[in-house]
């Protein structure tokens, strides 16, 4: 009767945060994308599949994640929502990936948070099934949506999987807006963090070798510091192609330094004994896609140097 009532208060809790984000979000405009992903949430809430969710809101913007596990017999609900939802809004789309698991592919960032100071990676895994459409809004042309989905088969005879939303300020309009006018530039990684003035001054904060406090204790931990840093760097890099003075372009490229150096010390240290084989696969996607942003002869060392410490 306990475990009864408790499942029944986690359900209730569930469907009042979901209604809660449904009513009172700013972006909330009942498209067809909307009432999709709100249907599909709905439904797992009440087949008791929801294992874990997150619902965070900034400024104008939010991210809605999640993860649910269902029974092989139920994948049909799964599809349904990329059938029958998401891909017939590829045509409203400006960006749309839809990949099976098995195939190749290269993993995509997801800004978000604060001024895009976050991001989602997907794609990482072969093993995986992804679908993503993204969608700008009608109402606000500064601003888009992305909806993502990712399932895989887990052990036994169960789904397990994530639904994802993101909405809030276009990182293309936002790279443009920074060009376009004198801002101030912040970069963070972890408990790094770079800002820039626009007449190139520049500031380090805790750069130092990794404390011990922020040693990563799992293939987890480890595969999180490499996405950190790979984020900051593919940012740092967007950052250098647009710097309007030469002052500014070498200390991108300092920080850049910086951040390929922290690189090849966290695989050193930490990736070749404690990153399990996916995740060792997904940290390589990571580091190749920072790799293909560019950089020096020096950076390029690093990076391959830090492949060659992951190489399976």
């Amino acid at each position: 009767m306990e475990e009864y009532t408790m499942k029944q208060s986690i359900r209730t809790f569930l469907i009042a945060l979901m209604a809660s984000l449904t009513f009172t979000a700013v972006q909330a405009k009942d498209t067809p994308m909307d009432v999709g992903f709100n249907e599909l949430v709905k439904r797992l809430v009440d087949a008791g599949a929801i294992t874990g969710s997150n619902i965070e809101t900034y400024g104008k913007g939010s991210f809605t994640q999640y993860q649910f596990k269902v029974a092989r017999t139920d994948l049909k609900l799964i599809t349904n929502y990329r059938d029958r939802v998401m891909r017939p809004n590829v045509a409203n789309a400006y960006r749309s990936i839809f990949r099976t698991a098995g195939t190749e592919g290269d993993s995509q960032g997801i800004g978000y948070g604060e001024d895009n100071s976050q991001t989602y990676y997907i794609g990482m895994y072969k093993d995986r099934n992804y679908a993503v459409v993204y969608l700008r809004d009608p109402s606000d042309a500064t601003c888009r949506y992305v909806y993502t989905l990712t399932w895989w088969e887990s052990k036994g005879k169960g789904i397990e999987g994530v639904v994802c939303k993101f909405y809030g300020l276009d990182p293309v309009v936002q790279r443009k807006a920074k060009s376009a006018r004198e801002t101030r530039i912040v970069v963070s990684t972890g408990d790094d963090s770079l800002a820039v003035d626009s007449n190139g001054t520049m500031r380090y904060y805790n750069l130092e070798a990794l404390k011990k406090k922020n040693v990563p204790k799992n293939s987890t931990g480890v595969l999180a510091e490499i996405s950190k840093i790979c984020s900051a760097y593919i940012n740092i890099t967007g950052e250098y192609a647009m710097a309007s003075s030469h002052k500014a372009r070498e200390e991108y490229s300092r920080y850049r330094l910086v951040l390929a150096n922290r690189l090849v010390s966290v695989c050193n240290l930490y990736g070749r004994t404690m990153l399990g084989t996916n995740d060792r696969r997904a940290a390589l996607r990571l580091i190749k896609a920072a790799q293909d942003m560019g950089g020096d002869q020096v950076t390029e060392t690093l990076f391959m140097s830090a492949k060659e410490l992951l190489s399976l």
